[in-house]
């Protein structure tokens, strides 16, 4: 019996499919079929780690990325990893990773929802809405949303190379698009949270999504990483120090910086 391979997502599709389930990929009629035996074999070869160089992170097409949103299966995988995580995780352990998409057709999407929640959150909510307060709020807006993006892609890329470098040493097998799932799924209840910054004196909530995501790494580590029990727990907080501590680091750190030179310049704090 023959399997189809998707091409873009690496799900294995039923005999026949006309599109895949999982990102709602196009199959051509030609695509080409590999049977399960050449598939056996491929698994029984030990896993070598492939360089990483700048394709690794951006080897997609946009019609790809256009193709996984207007599917709309990437909005019913941030659903299901939120609310019903361990089942999302089982799903997520058995699809090939493709860190081009998981970077430009997830988090990249989902990072737009904070980058627009703290545009408006610092125009209108914080400061007075008259033109000199509305304009300077404007700005830190801005620098403000995109500087969450900023964080949120280099923890999510960074943590996942750190994260997969340190798995020999909790006996877990180094696997980098299992890890780049991990830490881009595990973000995101930060990512929808930040809508909560439309909501006066909301803000706080989204500030606590973290501790959402420090939950989902919690239960998808063991599934997606295949690390042994008597490692897990090293393992879980070594991730959870790299990941969340990339993300605070940065964010807070430039935001920091840039709060004291917009206060030095345009004379208003910018802290509240």
């Amino acid at each position: 019996m023959d399997m189809l391979i998707c091409p873009q997502c690496g799900a294995t599709l039923k005999e026949g499919a006309k599109f895949c389930h999982v990102c709602g990929y196009k199959v051509p009629e030609e695509e080409q079929k590999i049977s399960e035996p050449e598939v056996e074999s491929k698994n029984e070869e030990p896993h070598l780690e492939e360089p990483i160089d700048v394709h690794t992170f951006t080897d997609v097409k946009p019609d790809e990325v256009f193709s996984a949103v207007k599917s709309g299966n990437i909005f019913k995988r941030a659903i299901n990893i939120m609310f019903k995580p361990k089942k999302e995780w089982e799903i997520v352990a058995k699809e090939t990773p493709k860190i081009p998409m998981l970077i430009l057709g997830y988090a990249l999407v989902f990072s737009i929802i904070p980058l627009l929640a703290l545009i408006v959150h610092d125009s209108f909510i914080v400061y007075q809405f008259t033109f000199h307060y509305y304009f300077q709020g404007t700005i830190f807006g801005v620098f403000d949303g995109f500087m969450f993006m900023i964080s949120a892609m280099a923890a999510i890329i960074v943590g996942a190379i750190i994260i997969n470098a340190l798995a020999p040493a909790f006996k877990t097998e180094k696997n980098l698009g299992k890890a780049m799932q991990l830490t881009t799924y595990s973000f995101t209840p930060m990512f929808f949270a930040a809508a909560f910054y439309l909501i006066p004196y909301m803000s706080f909530v989204a500030n606590l999504a973290g501790l959402y995501g420090i939950f989902l790494l919690l239960i998808g580590l063991p599934i997606i990483m295949k690390t042994p029990k008597n490692t897990q727990i090293g393992y879980f907080f070594t991730s959870i120090g790299i990941l969340f501590g990339i993300f605070f680091t940065i964010y807070w750190t430039t935001s920091a910086i840039m709060g004291l030179l917009f206060k030095a310049i345009l004379g208003y704090s910018m802290f509240y």
